[in-house]
């Protein structure tokens, strides 16, 4: 409930979309002083944050995607290392005694 006030707030008084006063509020509930630093910049003819955007370039969600595979395999493989007993690198045997 408060979250949403903080939005409307946002809303009214920049006169900014639903998408834009979320960003906003979800940067200030992150870091208050450097969300309010960002926006005095703003103010003053600075550079204009994209909250909305931010992150959303195709390359770097390629990215975030590999990493995040990656990632997870390697969680994946600890996981059933663990459970059945086998050493982590044993599926590296295949490849090095060729």
């Amino acid at each position: 409930e408060n979250y949403e006030q903080g939005v409307y707030k946002f809303m009214s008084n920049e006169n900014m979309s639903r998408m834009e006063a979320q960003g906003n509020f979800d940067a200030y509930l992150e870091n208050p002083n450097d969300w309010a630093y960002q926006y005095l910049q703003e103010k003053k003819g600075g550079f204009k944050k994209d909250y909305v955007n931010d992150g959303m370039n195709p390359q770097s969600l390629v990215l975030k995607g590999i990493w995040s595979a990656v990632i997870l395999g390697l969680g994946a493989r600890g996981v059933y290392c663990y459970m059945n007993d086998v050493y982590f690198y044993d599926f590296l045997k295949a490849f090095i005694n060729k």
